[in-house]
């Protein structure tokens, strides 16, 4: 299992190695999850995480597939694998992690990087990162008090997206490490 979240019905959507599943509380038992009966879409896909945005569209950040947009009213399903970034290519097929913002701002961490996409854009937008951790590969990220905490085999930091500050996190870790 690599991430549970909850979509605006009250289902609970489970991202596997294996693909996408939803508990069916009724009958307590998973099942693949598919929009138009399509499960084979998502039954070789290593899903590494599973967002829902304001609006009701899913989105699944997989680790070879690229991002997958998912229209739950009309069950259409968008991938964004090998995707345009700011006209220029960028692969975007090795995405790690994902999360809207307050501002239902798009984030996903990937293998080249923060990208981002504003809700009315049809297109992401690569990041600039600070020196510090530019080029690394970022593979969890969260949203608290306006403040992104990126974390990877680097460490952990928190970025201020407005500004780009960015603070190394990385004495928190140590101080877990010399609790054990």
């Amino acid at each position: 299992v690599n991430r549970i979240n909850e979509d605006h019905q009250g289902n609970i959507l489970i991202a596997t190695q294996h693909g996408l599943y939803h508990y069916l509380a009724e009958k307590q038992q998973l099942s693949p999850w598919a929009a138009n009966d399509e499960v084979q879409l998502f039954a070789q896909r290593d899903i590494r995480d599973v967002m829902v945005d304001d609006s009701g569209l899913l989105w699944l950040t997989t680790r070879y597939a690229g991002l997958i947009k998912i229209d739950m009213s009309s069950s259409s399903i968008q991938p964004f694998a090998n995707y345009v970034v700011d006209n220029t290519d960028f692969a975007i097929n090795r995405v790690y992690s994902g999360l809207n913002d307050k501002n239902n701002r798009l984030w996903l961490t990937s293998a080249t990087g923060l990208l981002y996409k504003d809700p009315d854009d049809r297109v992401f937008s690569r990041y600039s990162l600070p020196e510090v951790i530019a080029g690394k590969n970022i593979t969890a990220i969260a949203y608290k008090d306006q403040q992104l905490w990126l974390g990877g085999h680097f460490g952990l930091y928190s970025l201020h997206p407005q500004s780009g500050r960015v603070i190394s996190q990385n004495h928190l870790l140590e101080k877990v490490k010399t609790k054990q």
